[in-house]
């Protein structure tokens, strides 16, 4: 609806974060500069907070393509805590 009436090249509005759109508030670089020195590191770990809607997972998301070395990564999303242990938990 919006994408033809505004003659928009893409759909406006998505459910998943991109990337593309993310405008690096000094927040936000320095969320991705500290994102970026714990992977450079010797197989770190990188725990990134805030509250909802802040910008986490697009932050997170503009990490993945930015480096371009070969990484293991895993994100981990959990909106909300449901009483089954604690992050380490999870990734066990």
């Amino acid at each position: 609806m919006y994408q033809h009436y505004f003659g928009l090249a893409e759909a406006p509005f998505s459910i998943a974060p991109d990337p593309r759109y993310l405008y690096l508030s000094q927040r936000h670089q320095e969320a991705l500069a500290h994102l970026l020195y714990g992977v450079g590191g010797d197989g770190g770990f990188v725990l990134l907070t805030g509250e909802v809607g802040a910008g986490k997972t697009t932050v997170c998301r503009c990490l993945l393509p930015a480096d371009t070395r070969v990484l293991r990564c895993g994100l981990h999303l959990q909106s909300q805590a449901d009483g089954g242990g604690t992050a380490l938990h999870h990734l066990r």
